[in-house]
């Protein structure tokens, strides 16, 4: 507040002078976008997340196989026409209808989760798949491959990298043979909406992970958020262990330049230290 004052000053008095008013606002409003790509942490949220990052090993290495999972959400040829049916898109000057679909028999939308041995979480989108007349498209062969040099990608980047910045981070933990998450996005500052959550997955195997249910995590005290689990859909199928030879390093999360993410301030101080 104090900075955008002092700006609003500066602005203020070299527009009464009358030299660069419009060179100097169309700069500072750069910099402020600039400053400002991602929206402030809500305070109800760093109180509700609990799940802080502590820096040591998870447990979770005696139950299950930690890396790279992937889901997915099966739709059927119902489920696709309530999505799709009534969809414009831009084609020659004008808005049409996409009935692309009508041709699909069903879909099934796949995501990934990471489990880093240290306790943290990553999820995102790996690809969708397409049946039609029992034919997949695209090959789920072809999938893989984009996502594992999606992966290497990042690997190069680093920090720089969409894997880092525009994901949804968490911290996980093993209750019994329940692996609990909290998780949340990274919302840009032009669409400031924060949907951190708590998902349940059951350990069924080394390898298996049966999606139970989730629940929304209070991040404003306007939002009205029930505390109990709700089940998930029977179109959710269970999370399968993918192995790959390599996966990004975690150091460079968003999440974890984070203070309040943190369960000791100077353990944080030190990480964020030695980490510039």
């Amino acid at each position: 507040m104090v900075v955008m004052v002092t700006l609003a000053t500066i602005i203020l008095i070299v527009c009464m002078v009358g030299k660069y008013c419009a060179s100097l606002i169309l700069t500072i409003f750069i910099l402020v976008l600039l400053g400002c790509r991602f929206a402030s942490v809500p305070k109800a949220m760093k109180k509700n997340f609990t799940y802080c990052y502590d820096n040591s090993y998870s447990n979770a290495g005696s139950l299950m196989r930690l890396g790279l999972y992937r889901y997915g959400i099966k739709y059927s040829k119902s489920d696709i026409e309530n999505i799709y049916k009534g969809r414009l898109y831009y084609k020659k000057g004008k808005m049409v209808e996409d009935k692309s679909w009508m041709e699909l028999d069903s879909q099934i939308v796949y995501h990934y989760n990471i489990f880093y041995e240290n306790g943290l979480y990553v999820s995102g989108y790996w690809g969708t798949l397409s049946y039609k007349g029992g034919i997949c498209i695209p090959d789920s062969n072809e999938l893989s491959k984009n996502i594992i040099g999606f992966f290497k990608d990042a690997i190069i980047k680093r920090e720089k990298h969409s894997f880092y910045n525009d994901l949804s981070w968490g911290k996980y933990i093993v209750h019994g043979d329940t692996l609990k998450i909290q998780n949340t996005n990274h919302p840009s500052f032009m669409a400031p909406t924060w949907m951190p959550e708590e998902k349940w997955y059951l350990i069924k195997s080394g390898n298996i992970l049966n999606p139970f249910g989730f629940k929304y995590i209070k991040d404003s005290p306007e939002r009205n958020v029930s505390d109990k689990i709700i089940l998930y859909d029977k179109k959710i199928l269970p999370a399968i262990f993918f192995p790959t030879k390599e996966l990004p390093s975690p150091k460079y999360s968003w999440l974890l330049k984070q203070k309040w993410f943190w369960c000791d301030e100077q353990q944080y101080k030190e990480w964020n230290k030695s980490n510039k």
